[in-house]
């Protein structure tokens, strides 16, 4: 018989609990939050049924990754301490609202798919009210559930905004707060739910009554029942694997070391130590795990000395990117024809930009590099309508949002941040062809592991690709780094001369900052 259980909590900011480890945990994934602690519950992928995450038409770019989703989620009930100008929780922030639901064993696992999705469509409605909703099926012989994280904030193409008030019947304010209420009755709109769709469906079932338990087994119209007790069980062990995890497991220390960098030094190594709050033998042994470990690589300089360590995964990856950008250069690609020839010859450009702009059209690899003001973008802007000229499909990508802005306003058709255009592809691999020009501004700023997916979708799709940047500006958040890497090994037409500015002094001043 059907159960109408569903339990509603919300994940609070002073709860202590992490919302991006809770997504790791329904999606049975590795994500890693804002600090860089990594919540690791893909050993546990046999678990997982189905899954999916649901966002607003008008969500950002970035939305498109459901970690990126919760770590902004978190960062959303964050705010700037006055006093030490350091990130802190907002007193008495809601992060997201999680639900639990029982589904029903009479049915099949299509079926209860097709039945939490119409739940989520009719019910919740998440496109009306503008929330990101990630969902998952667990397997459970005696037990089939799913979990369902929604944002308490509106997503929009700017991020998280206002609480989502119309999704919320309990919305209240206290003390000048803004807060989501947990009850709402959830498990009489789920009972009620599955009796229509059972009966729309034409299948003959009949929903559980509600027990008989008196009114102080609740907690805002939420059943304390065995299923209840058992799924906190659950949750409460993960947590604490997770927490040992982070504290005592090599590997996991790694990942983080490299997160954002491929190299660690010593200092980076004792601060890993002292947090994982070991002392005495089980830290010296802890570190002589670290430095042992498979994944871990010494390295030293020309002189031999020692500067540092970096892993075996971080060095394959950027041994990927140099050996695909090798094999993307050493092909050869279309030259530009009449059409986009002439195009090229009528636009504006100074010697060093057009010699630029020729490296850029005679390559099927090629990089710009020039400081700010030099006219990369003016440079771009022609040789993007030279090969428009002749008919080739050109898109923009950049690693921001803003740069992506910037790129339509400039005038490209098709312009995307790496992330869509890239998770786009990898469900249409035939958008990118010989024919597609990919064009990429504000190159320095694409993390390692971004490129080589980069670089692996020019090499298999034929297409021609052209980086545009500044190592000397700003860098990649993640592990980055290659792309000065990348100019060495091939050469890149170099802009120096700024034009931005019209005096020569100001040219020399934004020279000397850049």
């Amino acid at each position: 018989m059907p159960s109408r259980f569903m339990r509603c909590e919300m994940v609070r900011t002073e709860s202590g609990s992490s919302v991006v480890g809770l997504a790791a945990y329904i999606a049975r994934d590795r994500r890693y939050d804002h600090s860089g602690s990594v919540f690791n519950f893909a050993h546990r992928a046999a678990e997982l049924v189905a899954r999916g995450l649901i966002l607003p038409e008008s969500a950002p770019d970035w939305a498109a990754d459901p970690a990126a989703v919760w770590r902004e989620a978190e960062r959303a009930e964050q705010t700037i301490d006055r006093r030490s100008g350091e990130w802190r929780w907002k007193k008495g922030g809601q992060i997201a609202r999680h639900m639990t639901i029982a589904l029903p064993r009479e049915v099949s696992d299509e079926q209860r798919q097709a039945m939490l999705l119409a739940f989520i469509a009719e019910v919740l409605q998440p496109e009306r009210h503008g929330v990101a909703v990630e969902w998952a099926i667990h397997a459970d012989a005696n037990n089939p559930h799913a979990h369902l994280l929604i944002s308490t904030r509106c997503l929009s193409e700017k991020g998280f905004g206002k609480k989502a008030r119309g999704m919320n019947p309990g919305f209240f304010k206290r003390g000048g707060m803004n807060f989501v209420s947990e009850g709402d009755d959830w498990d009489k709109r789920w009972a009620v739910f599955q009796e229509t769709w059972f009966a729309r469906e034409d299948i003959a079932a009949v929903v559980r009554a509600r027990r008989g338990v008196a009114e102080s087994h609740y907690t805002r119209g939420q059943m304390r029942i065995e299923a209840v007790r058992t799924e906190r069980d659950v949750i409460a062990e993960a947590s604490a694997a997770v927490a040992e995890i982070r504290k005592c497991d090599p590997e996991a220390i790694l990942e983080t070391l490299t997160a954002y960098k491929a190299i660690f030094t010593a200092r980076d190594l004792r601060r890993a130590l002292a947090a994982s709050g070991l002392e005495g033998e089980a830290r010296a042994a802890l570190e002589a795990a670290l430095r042992q470990h498979p994944e871990t690589l010494a390295l030293v300089d020309a002189q031999g000395e020692a500067i540092g360590w970096t892993t075996r995964t971080a060095r394959a990856e950027e041994a990927a990117i140099i050996a695909t950008a090798a094999r993307i250069a050493g092909a050869s690609g279309q030259p530009l024809g009449a059409a986009g020839g002439a195009e090229l010859a009528a636009a504006e450009l100074s010697d060093e930009q057009r010699q630029a702009a020729a490296r850029m059209t005679g390559r099927r690899l090629a990089i710009v590099i020039g400081r700010a003001g030099t006219g990369k973008s003016h440079t771009l802007h022609a040789v993007r309508r030279a090969f428009e000229a002749e008919g080739r499909k050109v898109i923009g990508l950049a690693p921001t949002n803003a740069v992506v802005a910037d790129l339509r306003r400039d005038g490209y058709r098709q312009a995307a941040t790496l992330h869509r255009e890239l998770w786009a592809l990898a469900r249409k691999p035939k958008r990118w062809d010989r024919n597609t020009v990919v064009m990429v501004d504000e190159a320095a700023m694409v993390d390692n592991a971004m490129l080589a997916k980069l670089l692996a979708a020019v090499e298999q799709s034929g297409a021609r690709l052209i980086l545009a940047g500044d190592d000397r500006q700003f860098a990649s958040v993640a592990r980055g780094g290659m792309f000065s890497d990348l100019v060495v090994q091939h050469g890149a037409a170099e802009l120096v001369t700024v034009r931005r500015q019209r005096q020569a002094y100001q040219a020399k001043a934004s020279a000397d900052f850049a």
